[in-house]
């Protein structure tokens, strides 16, 4: 993922233009002469299928030879022209004068949709301020009514997914980042705390679900800081 963004990065400063294609697996295509075995991915025995689709990225500053890029590759694979990039691997893109906008807008809705919060009061900030988020270790260290009373989740795996979502939305939104990070430290032994913390981070991320971040066609490509902000 961060090889495609350091790609869009160029593109987007440099204007070029980016078509996508998704391509099937090179290796299921022609005719085999030899007997060979081998064994799907779960998920294709699901569907029935027989083969793997991989998304590609076609850029250039020619259309011209960006059409040409996909005549030949459509000579040799079986290759479905997507046209200009739109939606890739979960993320989605808008392009304008200003540069590239990649957001996670259907990513968010569904993850919200899925958690059951669809009609759930908005959080404004994704942490509570001053909120204490400590390990099942020190809890049992401390021996409290209040650490008593948070007790390990049931389902371990139902947190660590929901974590995982998260990780991959700060893709877009580093406001996240933070946040999520904070909450992965407690993968292995998870409370009912930090499954409300990371609820909340959800119920934060459906105040504004098409938040992105621009990929700006101005780049100078030069690094800037900046001090005394206060």
């Amino acid at each position: 993922m961060v090889t495609v963004i350091s790609v869009l990065f160029v593109c987007a400063a440099k204007r070029w233009h980016i078509h996508q294609k998704d391509v099937y697996t090179a290796f299921l295509q022609g005719d085999l002469f030899d007997e060979i075995y081998m064994e799907f991915p779960p998920r294709f025995k699901s569907h029935g299928e027989s083969h793997a689709v991989y998304d590609m990225l076609v850029t250039s500053t020619s259309l011209q030879l960006i059409e040409e890029t996909k005549t030949a590759l459509q000579q040799t694979f079986q290759i479905k022209d997507l046209g200009e990039l739109k939606y890739f691997l979960g993320i989605e893109f808008a392009r304008s004068e200003k540069g590239i906008l990649m957001h996670q807008r259907i990513y968010a809705l569904e993850l919200i949709s899925e958690l059951g919060l669809g009609a759930a009061k908005i959080a404004k900030t994704p942490l509570e301020m001053n909120a204490r988020l400590i390990t099942q270790e020190y809890d049992d260290h401390l021996k409290t009514q209040e650490s008593a009373e948070d007790e390990l989740l049931l389902d371990l795996g139902a947190y660590q997914r929901l974590i995982g979502k998260l990780l991959y939305l700060t893709v877009t939104r580093p406001d996240l980042a933070f946040c999520v990070q904070t909450l992965s430290q407690f993968l292995q032994q998870p409370k009912r705390s930090h499954m409300e913390a990371t609820m909340r981070i959800v119920r934060y991320v459906k105040n504004h679900p098409g938040q992105g971040g621009l990929l700006s066609s101005n780049n100078k490509g030069t690094l800037e800081a900046y001090y005394d902000a206060d």
